[in-house]
């Protein structure tokens, strides 16, 4: 028996699926939103290219024929079967699997990791993550972590990595607390500002103290996270990145102090 050369078009059978899931032609031209006519003009060029009777159009509502039944049983498991190679191939595409680990500050995580790996994943769902929250450094060749993220001015120089950017600092506080600072014309009234810092130096980051703010109310802290819940508290105004500051309606950027 010789193969058939049968070229139809797949919109046909579509519509074809969709009558015996609906059970009307009507049914059918309201789930595909066109017209009864297009319907029945789909359906008989399917007809003409199989060569088969598919659709009892004496019926009221049309049905389909022994025949069409089982064109679209099959029409229907070659769907399915399509589909599910396709989400494999997608699933599998450049063999993206297997689980990575990244190092990051948790600040870090939640503005620049977090949002790009939620489209990582979703193009590669066989990857699995383990998101290790660090303040301190990793060394990759160490074998404990596959991505390290960190923040600074004056890497190791032996450090082999790439610059994916410049992070801008500010000066933000509270409204009431920024206004204040803003409206101090004189700087040695700044020294009243109340001002939360790190007990100890962090080199990548501008000082007030260099752009003529040495505060006599300083609250210290040891962590980034308690640094911004202090100023989101009130406690006082602090250095933090921009990307971070702007996250919060209740905080305000310092307009007389820019870095």
């Amino acid at each position: 028996m010789r193969d058939l050369d049968i070229h139809f078009n797949w919109d046909d059978v579509k519509v074809l699926l969709t009558l015996a899931k609906e059970g009307s032609a009507v049914g059918a031209a309201e789930a595909l939103g066109v017209s009864h006519q297009t319907i029945s003009r789909r359906l008989g060029a399917l007809e003409t290219e199989v060569g088969l009777s598919l659709i009892n159009r004496d019926d009221h509502p049309w049905t389909l024929t022994p025949t069409g039944q089982k064109l679209a049983q099959k029409a229907q498991t070659v769907k399915g079967l399509f589909g599910a190679t396709l989400n494999e191939l997608r699933n599998n595409q450049h063999g993206m699997e297997g689980r990575v680990t990244i190092s990051c500050v948790p600040w870090g995580f939640e503005i620049f990791v977090l949002p790009v790996l939620v489209e990582l994943k979703a193009d590669y769902p066989l990857l699995q993550f383990d998101l290790i929250s660090n303040e301190g450094l990793d060394d990759i060749q160490s074998g404990k972590v596959d991505i390290a993220l960190r923040f600074s001015k004056t890497p190791p120089q032996d450090l082999l990595g790439k610059n994916l950017g410049v992070i801008d600092f500010g000066v933000f506080g509270t409204r009431e607390l920024i206004q204040q600072l803003d409206g101090l014309e004189i700087r040695d009234e700044r020294a009243s500002m109340p001002v939360v810092d790190f007990l100890k130096p962090r080199p990548h980051r501008p000082h007030l103290e260099d752009y003529g703010l040495r505060s006599e109310n300083k609250t210290h802290v040891n962590d980034f996270t308690t640094l911004v819940s202090s100023v989101v508290g009130g406690v006082g105004i602090a250095v933090i990145p921009k990307a971070v500051g702007q996250r919060f309606d209740c905080l305000m950027e310092s307009q007389s102090i820019q870095f």
